[in-house]
């Protein structure tokens, strides 16, 4: 075996843009749906993530893959 065989393929990350940062998880939950329902997006990742000083704000941020 040559050593291209025994080594997997590595997938470059995926690149992930902040849309908006809120207080509560309802919020961002809400931007979430409404993303994830606009006709346009049918192919969007949407994430929710915590950040600020000690978890306390919520990151909404969306992935849209490369089209073939």
């Amino acid at each position: 075996m040559s050593d291209d065989e025994k080594t997997p393929a590595v997938k470059p990350p995926k690149k992930w843009h902040k849309v908006k940062i809120f207080d509560t998880f309802e919020e961002a939950a809400a931007l979430r749906t409404q993303l994830m329902h606009e006709s346009d997006n049918s192919d969007i990742e949407v994430k929710i993530r915590r950040c600020g000083s000690e978890g306390t704000q919520f990151k909404v941020k969306t992935h849209r893959p490369k089209s073939k």
